[in-house]
């Protein structure tokens, strides 16, 4: 749509490089894009084998074949290794997702260590 011209931002045409900021009015076909005011997070718990992926060449299970159908587009925070379980947060926003995982929030996470370290 962009290549064809159709997109404006602030009655420009756009380009495929240019950014669109909160406070811009983007019209794709002549209409006004609204924007997103609520967004959602939800904390799913990861299993062990299962893969933090929409798909898995190996066909190994993954969080969206567990997750129920209306969370398959959502986008996970992080990950966690194949063999790990725990929390793991998910969001429909790309926006959050990146704010989470280039932040300097801190993170915890517990090792349960069988023999000698």
């Amino acid at each position: 749509l962009i290549k064809q011209g159709l997109v404006k931002i602030n009655n420009k045409i756009a380009l495929l490089s240019d950014e669109v900021k909160f406070d811009d009015k983007v019209f794709v076909k002549g209409k006004r894009v609204q924007k997103r005011t609520q967004f959602s997070v939800i904390i799913y718990h990861k299993q062990k084998g299962e893969i933090v992926s929409k798909k898995d060449d190996r066909g190994r299970k993954t969080i969206y074949d567990t997750l129920p159908r209306q969370f398959s587009t959502w986008l996970s925070v992080g990950r966690l290794d194949y063999a790990s379980e725990g929390l793991l947060l998910l969001t429909d926003s790309p926006v959050i997702a990146d704010a989470l995982m280039h932040s300097d929030l801190e993170r915890e996470y517990y090792l349960k260590v069988k023999g000698t370290v």
